[in-house]
């Protein structure tokens, strides 16, 4: 996951992640995609100071990034693979995942994995982009638009693979043996300094170690 638009787009809904994992009251959560830790920080806000939570990534390099940020001790970083999570089974309460799952190569074998470490009656709970046809005001929308049009070529092709239908993602998780499956859809304003910030972090990216790259 890269690190484009993190401030716009992930802490908005880093925030209702971790008021939604709050009121579950687990005492162990594993994060899965955690990148450079936007959500792990909301996590360590929000939570009590008991919750034991482990953060993982594929890339070792955000994990370094994250590290750098100041949570509590409650928090573990590792890298993991998503679709091989190096834990045993029953081994978490909750799971978390935020704009990860769909770029999973292989999207049930992931959902296999979280329902093997996860102990019994735990929950997973993740967060997804809809379709951008659905967000036409969205700060990346806009951009791709933009960009297709200059390109020629079909602004989906430049954004985030596509995993938003509601069939596709009930079968996916069913196979892995999830039950009392919810899909709720949540909309929430993007945030930017400015306007000018929004569109240079949409098109380019922010700097490396920027405010909005965390």
């Amino acid at each position: 996951m890269t690190a484009i638009s993190c401030l716009m787009n992930f802490v908005p809904y880093a925030r209702i992640l971790a008021h939604r994992a709050d009121g579950m009251r687990p005492r162990s959560i594993l994060e899965i995609a955690a990148g450079t830790g936007v959500v792990t920080q909301e996590l360590a806000r929000t939570l009590p100071t008991g919750t034991a939570i482990t953060a993982t990534d594929l890339s070792q390099p955000m994990i370094d990034i994250a590290r750098t940020e100041p949570v509590t001790s409650n928090v573990f970083w590792q890298q993991a693979d998503a679709m091989n999570l190096p834990f045993a089974a029953d081994s978490f309460d909750l799971i978390v995942c935020q704009f990860g799952v769909m770029f999973f190569p292989d999207k049930q074998a992931s959902f296999r994995e979280a329902a093997r470490v996860l102990r019994p009656g735990g929950t997973y709970l993740f967060v997804l982009w809809d379709s951008w046809k659905e967000m036409p005001d969205a700060p990346l929308a806009i951009a791709a638009n933009v960009v297709g049009g200059l390109l020629r070529r079909d602004p989906l092709s430049l954004l985030n693979p596509a995993y938003h239908d509601e069939a596709t993602i009930r079968a996916d998780l069913g196979l892995a043996k999830f039950q009392g499956i919810t899909i709720e859809r949540v909309t929430q304003p993007a945030e930017a300094v400015s306007a000018r910030e929004a569109a240079v972090v949409a098109v380019h990216g922010p700097p490396p170690h920027s405010p909005a790259s965390r």
